[in-house]
C-alpha cells in the first residue's frame, strides 16, 4: 500500500496537475506542462500529415483527370486526322480514275 500511495502522489505532477507554490498560486507542474506540449506537437504533426495524405491523394486525382484529358484530345485528333487521310485518298482515287481528255501530238 505505501508503494501505492508513492505512486498516486507524484502521479498528478505527471498527469500535469496543477500544483502549489510557496505563496498558494495553482500553476501547471513542470513535466505536466512538458506533457502538454508534447501533447500539442503531436497533434500539430497528425494534422500536418492529415494534410499531406489529403494533398497527395488530390495531386493523384488531378493527374488522373490530366491523363485522362490528354488521351481523350489525342483521341480526337487521331480522329481528325483519320477523317483528313480519308478524303484525301478519296479525292485521289476519284483523281485517278477520272477519265482524262486524250493528250494531242
Amino acid at each position: 500500500a505505501r508503494f501505492g500511495e508513492r505512486f498516486e502522489e507524484r502521479m498528478p505532477l505527471a498527469l500535469g496537475v496543477e500544483e502549489d507554490d510557496d505563496v498558494g498560486h495553482r500553476r501547471p507542474s513542470v513535466l505536466g506542462e512538458l506533457g502538454m506540449r508534447g501533447h500539442e506537437v503531436l497533434k500539430n504533426r497528425r494534422i500536418a500529415l492529415g494534410g499531406l495524405a489529403e494533398a497527395e491523394r488530390q495531386a493523384k486525382v488531378d493527374a488522373e483527370k490530366n491523363v485522362e484529358r490528354l488521351a481523350q484530345e489525342a483521341a480526337e485528333k487521331a480522329d481528325v486526322e483519320r477523317a483528313a487521310a480519308e478524303a484525301a485518298m478519296a479525292a485521289a482515287t476519284a483523281a485517278s480514275t477520272t477519265p482524262r481528255a486524250p493528250r494531242a501530238k
